[in-house]
Order: C-alpha cells, then sequence, then structure tokens
C-alpha cells in the first residue's frame, strides 16, 4: 500500500538581507604562492610563533619550511630542502624536530633545531626511503615510522645516537602518537595498536580504523578522527585507549556528507575546537565549517567563520589557548588558476554564533503532527525551524524559492517521535521570500 503524509504548509521564510563577509572575530591569513605544493603540518608554539611545511608523500619536489613571528600575518620561507616533509614538531620556542624524506639520498631526514628554526642539524637514523611520522616526548625519547623494504618502528633513548627497533611490517604505517613515556598508539589505514610499556610491546585495538589525529588530555581520556574523510564518526576513550565509543558531529541539510574532523585541538577537558568540515551553499559552492564542544564531545555544534573568504574546507587547526586560534587550508582558486594556502586566525575565541543543525528538543509524543512557524522571521542569515513527529516516520524537510524551485534538503532521514527543531542557515542565499514543506514518508512501506 502507497501512503504519503505531506505537511505542504508551505510557510514563508523571508530572508531579510544577504549575510556577506566573515565574522570580525576571524581574520584571513594567507601564504606566499608555494608552487602548488601541499601544508603537510603545521603548528604553533605561541601567540606569534608559528611553523608550516609542504609535503605529499611523493619524491622528486623541493619542499619548505615557513614560519611566522607575528601570528599567520606574514609567513616567510626559510629552508629548502629537496625532501618530501612530513612532520614539524617543536617542544617549546627553541627546540623543534623535522622529518621526512625520498628524493636526494639517503632518503629517511629527521634533524632537529635548537634556535626556533634558523638552521638544522640533521639526527642519524638506520636507512630508510623516508620517515612517515614522529612522536618526541623530550630530547631523549623519540619514536619514528621508518618507510623502506620493511615499514618499522624505531625508538631512542638518547637524542638518536642508538636506534631499538620495536615493530616491523610489510603494509605501510602511517602515524605514531606518545602521551607519556608509556603510553603509546602508532596505525595503519585499518588498525590501531596500543603500548603501555614504552612500545616493548604492541597490541592491536580490537575494531579500530586508524587516524588522521589523536590527541590525550590525560592518561585516560582522548579523542580520535579516523582515517577517511567520510567518516563522520568522531571517537573518544576515557579508558586509556582500550574502548572507543562514538560522538556524532552535526550532520544533515546544508553540511555535506564528507564533513568529518580532520583535526582537532584541545582547550582543556571539556572544550575542543575540530576542522573538516563544509557546508554546500545553494549555488553549489561549499564554505568550509568548524566544529566546537564545551562538554567534553556529548554535543557538537559547528560555526561558518568565512563567506567571503570563499575557503572550501578547513584541513587544519590549532588553538594554543581558549582565545588564540588558527585554521588553514589549501585549495585550488579558479580565480587564479592555482592552488593557494589561506587561513583564519582568531585572538578572542572565534565567532559567538554557532549553529547545531537538527535536534531533538522533546521526548513526548504528539497528538498530531505539526509544522510550525520559523522564527525570527525575517531572518539574517539564521532561523529555527521546528515540527513535531507523532510516529517513526521517514521525514524530508526541503526548501523552496519563490518560483517553487527546491534549494535545499534540511533533513533526510528516519526519525522517532517527537519535536525537532532545524537551525537554518541562508548564507549564500539573495534577499527574498523563500518556503519550506515537512513530507512524511513519501515512500512505499
Amino acid at each position: 500500500e502507497m501512503k504519503k503524509y505531506i505537511l505542504s504548509i508551505l510557510l514563508l521564510l523571508i530572508l531579510a538581507f544577504t549575510f556577506t563577509g566573515g565574522p570580525s572575530a576571524w581574520q584571513e591569513q594567507s601564504m606566499p604562492y608555494l608552487g602548488g605544493r601541499i601544508i603537510s603540518d603545521i603548528t604553533f608554539t605561541d601567540s606569534l610563533t608559528g611553523y608550516a611545511i609542504t609535503g605529499d608523500g611523493t619524491v622528486g619536489d623541493t619542499n619548505y619550511v615557513l614560519k611566522t613571528t607575528n601570528g599567520g600575518n606574514n609567513w616567510n620561507i626559510t629552508t629548502t630542502l629537496f625532501k618530501d616533509l612530513s612532520r614539524i614538531i617543536f617542544l617549546n620556542n627553541s627546540t623543534g624536530y623535522l622529518a621526512g624524506g625520498f628524493n636526494s639520498s639517503p632518503g629517511r631526514y629527521l634533524a632537529k633545531t635548537t634556535n626556533g628554526g634558523d638552521s638544522w642539524d640533521t639526527i642519524e637514523t638506520p636507512d630508510a626511503v623516508r620517515i612517515n611520522d614522529i612522536a618526541v616526548l623530550n630530547e631523549n625519547y623519540i619514536w619514528i615510522l621508518h618507510a623502506g623494504i620493511n615499514y618499522t618502528v624505531l625508538r631512542t633513548t638518547n637524542s638518536g645516537l642508538n636506534w631499538i627497533q620495536q615493530y616491523s611490517s610489510l603494509s605501510p604505517l602511517n602515524k605514531i602518537y606518545f602521551y607519556n613515556n608509556n603510553l603509546g598508539f602508532f596505525c595503519n589505514n585499518s588498525t590501531l595498536w596500543r603500548t603501555t610499556n614504552s612500545g616493548q610491546n604492541w597490541n592491536e585495538v580490537p575494531g579500530e580504523l586508524g587516524y588522521r589525529d589523536i590527541q590525550f588530555v590525560d592518561s585516560m581520556t582522548a579523542w580520535k578522527a579516523n582515517i577517511f574523510l567520510n567518516d563522520t564518526n568522531f571517537r573518544k576513550t576515557t579508558n586509556g585507549g582500550v574502548n572507543w565509543f562514538v560522538q556524532k558531529l552535526p550532520s544533515g541539510g546544508m553540511i555535506t556528507t564528507s564533513s568529518g574532523i580532520q583535526k582537532f585541538s584541545i582547550i582543556n577537558k571539556d572544550s575542543l575546537w575540530g576542522s573538516g568540515g563544509a557546508i554546500r551553499l545553494p549555488d553549489n559552492s561549499l564554505r568550509g565549517i568548524l566544529f566546537l564542544t564545551t562538554n567534553g564531545g556529548n554535543n557538537w555544534k559547528y560555526q561558518i567563520p568565512d563567506t567571503s573568504y570563499k575557503i572550501p574546507v578547513f584541513t587544519s587547526i590549532k588553538f594554543i589557548n581558549k582565545n588564540i586560534g588558527w585554521s588553514y587550508s589549501q585549495y585550488f582558486d579558479p580565480q587564479q588558476g592555482l592552488v593557494v594556502v589561506k587561513g583564519i586566525h582568531t585572538t578572542t575565541g572565534g565567532d559567538t554564533t554557532f549553529l547545531s543543525s537538527l535536534s531533538q528538543i522533546g521526548t513526548l509524543i504528539p497528538e498530531e503532527y505539526n509544522l510550525y512557524q520559523n522564527y525570527p522571521n525575517p531572518f539574517n542569515p539564521t532561523t529555527s525551524i521546528k515540527f513535531k513527529v507523532q510516529s517513526s516516520k521517514f521525514i524530508s524537510l526541503k526548501v523552496y524559492d519563490i518560483t517553487g524551485k527546491e534549494i535545499t534538503e534540511l533533513v533526510n532521514e528516519q526519525l522517532p517521535a517527537g519535536e525537532y527543531e532545524y537551525k537554518f542557515n541562508g548564507s549564500g542565499l539573495t534577499s527574498g521570500i523563500y518556503f519550506y514543506s515537512l513530507f512524511l514518508d513519501n515512500k512505499i512501506y
């Protein structure tokens, strides 16, 4: 039997005027043209000093180390190497480490600076073609992922004078991380390994994929962003990485289906920022979004820190405290016809406007289905749309322009009975009148 329930009330959405320009809490920054090279890592040591490196995991390119001394307003190339650079880590304002490989012989590359990157001294390691990643606990304890005929985990306890192999694999190993001298992790795409004795023994964590980013706030509590961009399930552990559970990110509506977190930055055990998501505007263009939680990841919201800059996604993020942070990206700019590196910087904790998309605000079973007038109306650029579902239905909430053309589908999922609210963002729409309709089980069942 075919049953259709359509609440096609077509209530008015009046967009008072177009929202233009990014919030003043974020300022645009850019790097010099890098010949299409990709930023492989970026870090900041204080409110003024930051470092970035280029490298895309392939041979044949000269790559760069860049430095800023004024909070990212200006970046300068400080070092040029015929190496593919994978990782840069600073312990303090003076002491840092740089890793990579390929290209000029010997392939693998590990170096240390004690003068803030003005010069780099090579640290000898066993022969390999590249170092994929490093974990630096202090100047003595360093772990590296060597890429050669085999992929190996190596550790030094004396600043690189001697290296001990701790693990070997025929499959590529991507990332390594140590929280303290005992607790550490490394991964490939499909497997996560864990140690609790400084790498003397490694055990697979059942059911866990590799990660793009992993960070601990204490010995028990950590988060990780999985390796695949379309994985929108952020992970958290509260038992030192033995078990991980999913924390749902905002989704649906204008948010793209691949909006998972690529990188994140921990302020404290409650507050985290994440980069990697995007919304798709009605003109089909993308705008990067930043995720934020203030309750340890139980609930996430997001903001659109940029409309005029037209940055399609933010691939890195770093906050040094609750107020000062950066987020950067590289992307192809069709107007310039080349790959550019741009970012944003805040000294006030980002914008104050956050969105949470669809949220269930009531669990009592309503007496009927209802679709309510949006509020505020007129709006600029956000408004709330509330509706009630009497029983579990497949819900579709759509927005149309004044000619009846569908602009976007905000909700497209099975929902249990209850009351819901959708935070609609009209950024990118022209001023005018819009309509929305709620469809219930517009399918065969």
